[in-house]
């Protein structure tokens, strides 16, 4: 039953242009929740350009799930002729269903060729690519991936753009990534090359935890001239790129050294240490580790000097992504204060690291330093003279009396402070001297002291004073 219900279907055009793109959709269905596994055939003399997945899972009226996944492929090719695309293989469990062949008439190139642009997204883990593969790839957690978007453009395309498309990058969850130094234009892979260039755009990623991680699609811009006049106003297009999917696993747990911190790469340590030191001197000890890999977090190495405390001081980063691999160096920096006179050997520095490439944990070890370490005047903390802040009473002295804030005269006495300052003010107000009359009370305070004859020349004298102060005069 299963045998018959495992169905598989593959479609695209009978014909197409030489440097044309081919469309090419395969559907499987298959009972329960399992997504079958499709294998595709060998596509010569056509190149892969771009593939996508969409799976889905359904239940009819009677809640029994079906799975059904829908395969797309790109495919171009240069060369003109009849081709037979083979069967593509349907695999669950043991069972294998196989669609028809398909056969392609490829049509001469034509000169007045239609502008074309594709777009592809896929994840790069360092091994032998194969873009037929159906599943998503696998990377250890700190493993390097590389998430490339390629762009492809026909001539045509090429001569109508005015500029390079605007690559937006999709936001990325769960991973560290790195800006690759910029790829410019290449060629594309086998025989599209000649009908193609494509514009690449790399990010390095380092998956942060275990788990599948779905990139999100990226988005590009591109204007195309509406006239052939170089002043002609252009018209704007978006594109959309597929999501990237990775499986990203933690290194295995068989073989896991004891001091094993979560570094991955292919790394090296080295110490390095001032030759002489005296006793209680501080020395500063720097130990860089290098090689490929996340640099920014690798953990700091484990220490056991018999002979000398050490206390972390400052971490310095050097990340170097001009390469396709991300690489450079990590220094972490102790300060080592000898408490032992003689010729001292700092033992080597152990840092064990997962090593992807050969998929087995590896240890990096630094060279021993010899260190001549003099006398010094180190004092001893047992030796240095105490106090003690407050001493301890050791005669008992009674009980300790209540609070002055408990009795009521405490009370009286702090209302009766500000009095004495109250009356002094009260005095220096009445011994103030009397503020002087304006002119007009001045002219009216003399007529009334002339009484009932006034005398005239006081009057005038009044009045001329208070005119010229009215006056200013």
């Amino acid at each position: 039953a299963l045998i018959a219900q495992l169905a598989i279907v593959a479609h695209a055009p009978d014909t197409v242009g030489a440097c044309e793109p081919l469309d090419v959709s395969v559907a499987v269905s298959a009972p329960g929740t399992i997504l079958p596994r499709v294998v595709a055939p060998s596509f010569q003399p056509f190149d892969l350009m771009r593939s996508a997945t969409m799976p889905n899972v359904a239940r009819d009226s009677r809640a029994v799930p079906s799975a059904m996944v829908e395969y797309r492929y790109v495919l171009v090719t240069d060369r003109a002729g009849t081709y037979t695309i083979p069967a593509f293989e349907a695999r669950l469990g043991a069972t294998v269903a196989r669609s028809q062949p398909m056969r392609i008439a490829v049509m001469p190139s034509s000169g007045d060729a239609v502008p074309a642009v594709l777009t592809r997204a896929r994840i790069d883990t360092g091994g032998e690519a194969d873009l037929r593969a159906a599943g998503p790839d696998t990377v250890y957690v700190g493993q390097q991936a590389t998430y490339d978007v390629a762009v492809f453009l026909n001539a045509a395309m090429r001569r109508r753009l005015r500029r390079n498309p605007t690559f937006y990058p999709p936001d990325m969850q769960s991973v560290l990534a790195y800006d690759l130094a910029a790829g410019g234009t290449e060629r594309a892979p086998g025989g599209a090359s000649r009908c193609f260039d494509a514009l690449v755009y790399r990010r390095a990623i380092f998956p942060l935890q275990a788990g599948r991680i779905v990139i999100p699609p990226a988005q590009l811009t591109y204007s195309l001239p509406v006239g052939a006049s170089f002043f002609s106003r252009e018209e704007s297009h978006e594109l959309q790129t597929d999501s990237a999917v990775l499986i990203a696993v933690d290194p295995p747990a068989a073989g896991r050294p004891a001091d094993f911190d979560g570094a991955v790469g292919d790394l090296q340590v080295r110490a390095r240490l001032e030759p002489a030191a005296r006793v209680g001197d501080p020395l500063t000890l720097t130990v860089r580790v290098s090689g490929s890999g996340n640099v920014k977090l690798y953990p700091r190495p484990h220490l056991d000097i018999p002979w000398a405390s050490a206390v972390p001081s400052d971490v310095r980063v050097h990340v170097d992504t001009t390469g396709r691999r991300i690489g450079g160096s990590k220094d972490f920096d102790w300060v080592v204060t000898p408490r032992r006179a003689g010729s001292q050997v700092l033992p080597p520095v152990r840092y064990a690291y997962f090593d992807p490439g050969a998929r087995r944990y590896q240890v990096a070890m630094s060279s021993s330093l010899r260190v001549a370490v003099r006398p010094g005047a180190l004092a001893a903390v047992d030796a240095a003279p105490r106090q003690d802040v407050l001493p301890l009473r050791i005669e008992y002295r009674g009980a300790i009396g209540e609070p002055l804030s408990s009795h009521p005269a405490f009370w009286l006495l702090l209302a009766m402070a500000p009095l004495p300052a109250v009356g002094a003010r009260w005095r220096s107000r009445r011994r103030r001297a009397p503020r002087p009359l304006k002119p007009a009370a001045r002219m009216d305070h003399a007529v009334r002291a002339a009484g009932p004859h006034p005398d005239g020349r006081v009057l005038r004298r009044a009045f001329v004073s208070v005119l010229g102060e009215r006056l200013a005069l």
